[in-house]
């Protein structure tokens, strides 16, 4: 079965941009109960194999910081993150664009490979200090 195909741009720490592709396999050609992402990008590519999407683009994004790039993409972006439920229904392709103070809403949702208004690309590390602060902004 062939992948699904986006195209992403990665943010490189000296402010260049470089053409990439995620690769989207809801069955892993060898784990057939996983899903498998990969990244291509100047030749390279990272691929992982996950319960879900959210997990598997989490570890790529973490070998992605340590080259200095950060994919342009819902999914890195500082005020996305995926509910419980959007992690265990289906593959885990969606998460919430959240705002503080505010339970997210089905409104909220956004497909985390792709790009669009909002996006604010931020470390794993960043993106998961953002998602507490929020939980903090709920009373929680």
């Amino acid at each position: 079965m062939d992948p699904e195909r986006v195209p992403v741009d990665l943010l490189a720490s000296d402010g260049g941009v470089i053409r990439g592709e995620f690769r989207l396999w809801e069955e892993s050609p060898e784990h057939p109960d996983l899903v498998r992402l990969s990244i291509a990008f100047q030749g390279s590519e990272i691929v992982r194999d996950d319960e879900e999407f959210w997990s598997a683009l989490r570890s790529i994004r973490v070998e992605l910081e340590a080259l200095g790039l950060r994919p342009r993409c819902y999914g890195s972006s500082r005020n996305v993150y995926p509910s419980a439920m959007c992690q265990s229904m289906g593959v885990g392709i969606k998460a919430y664009q959240l705002e503080m103070g505010r339970q997210g809403r089905m409104a909220d949702l956004v497909d985390i490979f792709e790009d669009g208004p909002g996006v604010d690309p931020a470390s794993v590390e960043e993106q998961k200090a953002s998602f507490e602060a929020w939980l903090r902004s709920l009373g929680g």
